[in-house]
């Protein structure tokens, strides 16, 4: 009721008609929204597949583009292959061929040398025996150089050996410069050098070689037989030398050498080694221990009994040896002047003393004697001698210098009776430069070496990806997604969320420096870890005797791999303890990730059998079509070739380990590169890391902790000068294969694949030929 009492009255009702109008404008507002909503959700839709629309085909764009870019890429490299084995072969070429001779590569073994040995192995000169322990059957390798110009006679024959550590090839040069003078030249590779069989022991072994060459050379047609002399430099001419001395006993020819000619000469070991590192070794056990494998003793000392078996000095006389012509630098660091003057007393009975001629060459450096003056000594009974000395000439200098070669020859003409008319002397248009001819081979050596690497590496990143899987965990791919963002003008975070689940699109670590730094712990502990190994392993090579392979000079590196692998596997094993215990620095161990697998093992030998085996056969294949040296023909020995397969065993147990440490480890298991640049970043850095690990090692394990090459290494002398050049050959060698092991884990995330690929890498540079000093033939 109201204040009034009255019951108020309802409102009055509306009209139906109004409520209908009512709801049908509710309705109509409901359908509008309804119908906005709709159209914005597939307007949105639209937009939203427009937009994933866009970067699908931007992306297949840019994959495309990187296809043909890559594509152009590997164009452009095997163009740059081809041209450098045409540069090779045309440098080699200009450097080889010459109308004036022809050049065969030929081959013989030292069976009627082993079998005179065999029959008089009692035999003892100065009551030590001059045949060596391994006394056996091999093949030597040589080219034999025959002059072009006719000849009314027989033509004179000339053996001609290389010096340590380059051979036949490297020295052919000097055997060219003989054959355009008009001499038959047999250029031989010495036991264990080029693809001749045997093991170098330093002037033992190479008696078998010189006396079987001149064998060889007196069988030939158009060879006077009469008329063969013996020429070498540097270890040749100590080998050629004592040949001559020997080569009428009962282990030589019967006298069939008729003249020597030396390019540096050493009275013993002992006094070499004096000049050398500038102290005595002979007798010094912990000497031995590093110098033993150089000089190829194999007892783990150079000893007494070492030098008198290798002498020159304490055989060599005034009848003994016929003809000889001794020819030296005066700064040839691997002698002295005063050891050429005691060997050239000693081979003229003492008619030249050594004080006088110490006296003559400090008025006059110009040496040049002869002992023709007296009329006892005559080429005629073999007992003419002669003596250069060369100023300003060094070791290289002496096997590279025209006229040096121009007195050699003009002595083989006198020592073997040559008639103007039968011998061809050179003249100015037929001369060959040497030097010219040699720095031409070598540069096409290397043109060449350069081609075999960049055709290992096209073939290996080719045939990766026909032999691994294509997954995207084992198959790197970069996309320039700059290009993506430049044609959609969005931001990176709005592309990676619309294709979040896309994995082509994901950083890698090294595009993310916060994550690369972040581990820092793991990687520190575990490059100290590995530095660790390989200090230990390389110091432990230089303290223990090891004799079962001998490659002589690389015999102690091969044993620093086997002895640092040894280490190596140790650490794997800690790595595995840790991991299991839940060590937080040390990340978790994803074996089939890495390629750790069966399957992954076969992959890896086809890997291996395409990579290096096919490139190979096909550049061997190409060297018997133009009669080229091949790349590695050692000696058909069943134990050498043992020792080969035993090498590359050690070595691939070195780099199988280094590489899951690393792998796991040190660097991050992410390759989806955002670009190009991420995509050699992990090969600087994965590359760079390994190659600075081996240098810290070598520094320290090398120098630091063994004495005696420490103390070599602060003399300044040509000892420590050689132990520079090889540690820096070992050190970059080391950082070009952590370069192309990197290169080649991008490819195919299998370390089974890359621990063969460097195993074999190494092996072919240590126990095959040194491809850059090879030319054509």
């Amino acid at each position: 009721m109201d204040q009034s009492g009255h019951t108020p009255k309802h409102k009055e009702h509306q009209h139906p008609g109004e409520d209908h109008k009512v709801l049908k404008k509710l309705d109509d507002i409901y359908h509008r929204i309804q119908k906005d909503y709709h159209l914005s959700k597939l307007k949105l839709s639209e937009a939203l597949f427009n937009t994933q629309k866009k970067i699908e085909e931007a992306y297949e764009d840019a994959k495309t583009r990187a296809a043909k870019i890559k594509l152009r890429v590997w164009k452009i490299f095997l163009v740059f292959t081809i041209v450098f084995y045409v540069l090779g072969i045309g440098f080699a070429s200009v450097g080889t061929f010459s109308p004036s001779y022809t050049i065969q590569k030929v081959s013989f073994t030292t069976e009627i040398s082993y079998n005179r040995a065999m029959a008089n192995r009692d035999m003892l000169f100065n009551n030590v025996s001059i045949l060596p322990d391994n006394l056996e059957i091999f093949t030597v390798s040589a080219y034999l150089l025959t002059p072009t110009h006719p000849a009314e006679t027989k033509l004179p024959g000339i053996v001609w050996s290389h010096g340590m550590v380059v051979n036949a090839e490297a020295n052919l040069h000097n055997a060219m410069d003989l054959a355009a003078a008009g001499f038959k030249v047999l250029a031989t590779n010495l036991p264990g050098h080029g693809d001749s069989g045997g093991l170098w022991d330093f002037g033992l072994n190479g008696l078998q070689v010189i006396w079987s060459a001149v064998e060889y050379m007196s069988t030939l047609e158009d060879v006077d037989p009469s008329k063969i002399a013996v020429m070498g430099h540097s270890n040749g001419g100590l080998v050629t030398t004592r040949a001559g001395i020997f080569d009428k006993t009962p282990l030589g020819t019967g006298g069939k050498i008729k003249a020597v000619g030396s390019i540096w000469g050493y009275t013993d070991l002992q006094d070499t080694f004096k000049a050398v590192l500038g102290t005595d070794v002979i007798d010094d056990e912990k000497w031995g221990v590093f110098l033993s494998t150089f000089m190829g003793c194999s007892n783990g000392v150079i000893s007494s009994e070492d030098v008198a078996r290798r002498s020159i000095g304490g055989f060599i006389n005034g009848t003994n040896i016929p003809n000889y012509y001794l020819m030296t630098g005066d700064t040839d660091g691997l002698t002295t002047v005063d050891i050429q003057f005691t060997l050239f007393e000693q081979a003229t009975d003492g008619w030249y003393n050594t004080s006088i001629l110490s006296s003559e060459y400090e008025k006059n450096p110009n040496i040049n004697i002869e002992n023709l003056e007296n009329s006892h000594f005559s080429f005629v009974n073999g007992t003419a001698r002669k003596l250069t000395i060369l100023p300003g000439q060094d070791h290289v200098e002496e096997v590279l210098t025209s006229a040096n070669m121009d007195l050699m020859i003009d002595w083989m003409v006198r020592s073997l009776n040559l008639a103007p008319e039968n011998h061809i002397p050179r003249t100015c248009t037929s001369k060959l430069n040497i030097e010219f001819c040699y720095i031409s081979r070598i540069f096409g050596g290397y043109f060449i070496l350069v081609g075999t690497l960049m055709l290992i590496l096209m073939v290996g990143f080719l045939t990766a990806k026909r032999i691994f899987p294509k997954a995207a965990d084992t198959i790197p791919k970069y996309v320039p997604l700059i290009n993506i963002k430049e044609n959609l003008d969005l931001k990176e975070e709005e592309i990676h969320e619309l294709v979040k689940k896309d994995q082509e699109f994901r950083i890698d670590y090294i595009g993310d420096p916060v994550k690369f730094v972040n581990s820092w712990k793991t990687k520190t502990f575990y490059m100290f870890l590995i530095i660790g190994c390989f200090i230990s392993g390389i110091s432990i090579s230089w303290l223990v005797d090891q004799y079962f392979l001998r490659f002589w000079l690389i015999n102690t590196y091969i044993w620093q791999y086997f002895w640092t692998a040894v280490f190596l596997f140790g650490a794997v094993n800690v790595m595995i303890f840790l991991n299991r215990r839940g060590e937080k620095n040390t990340r978790k161990i994803d074996l089939k990730r890495i390629g750790l697998t069966f399957k992954g093992f076969l992959k890896a030998l086809q890997f291996l059998i395409f990579v290096i085996g096919i490139p190979l056969l096909s550049y061997n294949i190409f060297a018997i079509i133009f009669k080229y040296p091949k790349i590695f023909p050692r000696p058909y020995s069943p134990r050498l070739y043992l020792e080969v397969l035993v090498f590359f065993l050690m070595t691939f147990f070195f780099y199988f380990n280094l590489e899951i440490i690393s792998k796991t480890q040190l660097f991050e298991k992410q390759n989806i590169y955002p670009n190009f640049k991420g995509y050699l970043q992990e090969i600087v850095i994965n590359g760079s890391i390994i190659w600075l690990m081996w240098l810290i090692s070598y520094l320290i394990g090398g120098v630091f902790i063994n004495s005696k090459l420490k103390w070599l290494l602060l003399q300044g002398n040509t000892g420590s000068a050689a132990i520079v050049v090889i540690g820096i050959i070992m050190i970059g060698f080391q950082g070009f294969m952590a370069y192309t092991s990197a290169f080649f884990y991008q490819q195919t995330r299998n370390i089974y694949a890359i621990a063969f690929i460097q195993a074999a890498a190494v092996t072919l540079l240590m126990t095959g030929k040194y491809i850059f000093i090879y030319s054509v033939i």
